[in-house]
């Protein structure tokens, strides 16, 4: 298995490095009950981030979703080998339809 390359935080390719496209946020505001108790569950499942995500406006071919889908159900539905195959089909028919070709 081919090894990573080191990380170097000091490195030219890391100075502007930044995490500011993880920045999704989901606001809620807590019923009274839910703040007596202190405790607060929120379901997140794939359409509820679909929708939070905009992925269908990112992506209108729907394969941003099903692997979306795929990632979330990760080892519940299928086994692993049944994923990875069905994440790498997917992508691949995505490249096909934004005409990106993959080797």
């Amino acid at each position: 298995m081919p090894q990573l390359a080191q990380y170097n935080a000091k490195s030219p390719e890391a100075e502007g490095w930044t995490d500011k496209h993880y920045d999704f946020y989901y606001t809620y505001k807590l019923t009274p009950k839910e703040l007596t108790e202190q405790q607060v569950s929120i379901k997140i499942d794939p359409y509820f981030v679909n929708k939070h995500w905009k992925l269908n406006a990112k992506d209108d071919t729907g394969v941003l979703f099903h692997n979306l889908k795929t990632l979330a159900r990760w080892g519940t539905k299928n086994d692993v080998e049944r994923e990875i195959r069905a994440l790498y089909n997917q992508t691949k028919r995505m490249a096909e339809l934004h005409g990106v070709e993959l080797d």
